[in-house]
Order: structure tokens, then sequence, then C-alpha cells
């Protein structure tokens, strides 16, 4: 006899997709998922970047950050799509640091803050930062009634504890509450490339958007990478990954710098 739980089959299978960083997935696989205070990673790039942790946490809640949200860093976020994950939690994990990094830029440059989203020089500096590390996603295959057992809720904005929804398609985000530690085997890690979109590159190559077009023309630049992808929300720019365009990056290393 079948064991339900909400009406579905407790052993019906389910594959979560979680965005992170590759010296962290080491660290998963071996230990499983544990607490990170948010505030333990604010300090941390306080002190990398000689910046008093009060100001930097006051700047982050200017500007909307997650980062001092109640209980951040007590869950873990999974992703029930793995290209989402690939494109965007892996891009900015952990997402506490990608938050400060930016405090750290706006508090450097006061003049740009207030547009800082759109900041071609911002960006550029985060992701130098961010590239100090590897992306990395984590799939990892439970079941349903797993999830259950652990807690599990769908997490975001409009939350509910429904999770049936997890076979609908598309991208959901759930949480678990940490710590836990899948069963042996139950979790794989693979390697993410960083992306960079037309604005980024652009100003990494010390070039005018517009004339991109034109390298591409001239064969120095290959076609966008997300040509091969639907375009998502938020995904308005064509973009790179960052293998694809290396030797253009390598030989432009001389040119702007960023700060």
């Amino acid at each position: 006899m079948l064991k339900l739980v909400d009406g579905i089959e407790q052993g019906r299978s389910v594959t979560l997709f979680h965005g992170t960083t590759r010296s962290a997935a080491a660290r998963i696989v071996r230990e499983g998922w544990e607490q990170r205070p948010a505030l333990v990673i604010i300090e941390q790039v306080a002190a990398e970047w000689d910046v008093d942790v009060s100001t930097l946490g006051e700047n982050i809640r200017d500007y909307a950050g997650f980062g001092l949200f109640s209980g951040r860093g007590a869950t873990v976020s999974f992703d029930t799509d793995p290209i989402a994950t690939a494109h965007s939690w892996a891009q900015r994990s952990p997402e506490t640091r990608w938050e400060a990094l930016w405090a750290v830029w706006r508090l450097r440059n006061p003049r740009l803050a207030e547009t800082w989203t759109t900041e071609a020089q911002g960006r550029a500096w985060v992701h130098q930062q961010m590239s100090n590390d590897f992306a990395a996603m984590i799939t990892w295959t439970t079941t349903y009634g797993e999830l259950v057992a652990l807690g599990a809720r769908r997490g975001g904005f409009g939350r509910s504890s429904g999770l049936a929804a997890v076979w609908e398609g598309g991208s959901m985000e759930i949480e678990v509450s940490a710590p836990f530690r899948p069963e042996p085997g139950a979790i794989e890690t693979e390697h993410v490339d960083r992306i960079v979109d037309a604005q980024l590159l652009s100003y990494l190559l010390g070039v005018d958007v517009r004339d991109l077009a034109d390298l591409r023309e001239s064969g120095q630049l290959p076609a966008p990478d997300s040509e091969a992808f639907e375009l998502r929300v938020g995904e308005r720019r064509p973009w790179w990954w960052t293998s694809s365009v290396e030797p253009l990056l390598q030989e432009a290393s001389g040119g702007r710098e960023v700060h």
C-alpha cells in the first residue's frame, strides 16, 4: 500500500538545485548544509575592505538588501529549475556577500550610489570580487516525503507551505531550514561558468556597447551564449559565458581600471 503525504506518494522523486560556490559545494558534500549567519559574512566583507560594519549594514538596509532580514542564513534556498539556478542564484552566491560588496562600492562611490543598479563600473568591480571563487550548482535528488519531514516550504515572495507545485515545471523557490545533511549519493555538484552581459562585457573591454556588433561581424566576438536559451525576466541583454570571451578579456586586461 502506498504511503501518502498530503495525498501525494511520499516516495515520489523530487530534484532540486542550489546555486553556490565551488569551495562551499565541496564543504556541503562533506558536511551537509549548516547555518551561516548573514552577519558573519557582512563582518568578513567589512574587515576585508576596511569598512565599519555598522555603516556597511546600514547601507545594505538603505538599499533594500535582504542580507539583514531576520533568519537570513538559517535556511537553504533551492530552485526547481536548473537554468534559473545557474543563470541567477549561482551567479551571486553567497547573496549576502554580493549585497555587502555592492554596499562597499556604493560607500566608495557615493555620487553613483543612487544609480548603482545600472552602473557598469560597479557591476565590473563586484563581478571581479565574486569571480575570486568559482560558481557551482548542486543537484539534490530527494523525495516528497523527505521534504515534508524536513519542514520544507515554498520560499520567496508570496511564500506558502504548498509543495505540490514542484512538478508543475518552471522556476519555484524551496526553503529548507539548516542544518541538514542529505543521504550519501543524493547530491551532485557541477561547475557553473560566470556570466557577462553586453553592458558588463563592453565595460571590461573598454569599448562602447554599440561596438560589440562590429566585433561580432569581424569574428572577434562569438555569438552570445544567451541565444541558446529562452529569455527570462531580468535577462534583457545578450550575455556570454566568461569562458567564451576569455581571450578578449585577457587581451583587454590592461584597459580600464576597475574601482
